[in-house]
């Protein structure tokens, strides 16, 4: 075994020759490699130094956090779709491969709003079948809203119903069949 010298603490430490170590420890040997670097920030073009070292190397770009978090918030915001806004008349509407005729469910704004509230309120917020008013309650149609479009907004097509029974009626007792 030799006496060896330390390259940055000047502390003497005993190996073996063929090992040719330089330092007396790995934090020795990670202080000896730290080197101060000067760049310029991507974001506000300031100058700043930091200790470069292994791990980071050539990685910092930004001087602080904030300018970091800024050049981010550009980065996202600032980037616009070539495409967006742009109609295309060649494909939209009746053109288009997969068009299927427009919205066949009609209007489901307002005026099913309304034919909601009157028909909850024809039935005295209750439903029909189990008198219930402690569960969710809905307005369902007695004659499918799909088939019969001029019955959507008729208060006699309606009735109150909750949840449970609501259930019944369509998956189990499957009322709504067109006979």
């Amino acid at each position: 075994m030799l006496d060896i010298k330390c390259l940055k603490c000047a502390k003497t430490f005993q190996d073996y020759p063929s090992n040719n170590r330089k330092f007396c420890s790995k934090k020795c040997k990670a202080n000896d490699q730290v080197i101060d670097k000067t760049l310029s920030c991507n974001n506000c073009n300031k100058t700043f130094t930091f200790q470069r070292n292994n791990r980071s190397y050539n990685r910092r770009k930004y001087c602080s956090s904030g300018c970091l978090k800024e050049a981010l918030r550009i980065i996202k915001t600032g980037c616009v779709v070539w495409n967006k806004g742009i109609k295309y008349d060649a494909i939209s509407g009746d053109k288009h491969w997969n068009w299927k005729g427009g919205n066949r469910r009609g209007k489901r704004g307002s005026e099913q709003r309304r034919f909601r509230i009157a028909v909850l309120k024809r039935d005295n917020y209750s439903c029909v079948k189990c008198n219930a008013t402690d569960k969710k309650l809905i307005a369902d149609h007695i004659k499918p809203y799909a088939y019969y479009p001029e019955l959507r907004e008729v208060i006699d097509n309606g009735r109150t119903l909750c949840v449970d029974c609501n259930y019944e009626s369509t998956y189990i007792k499957k009322e709504w069949s067109i006979t």
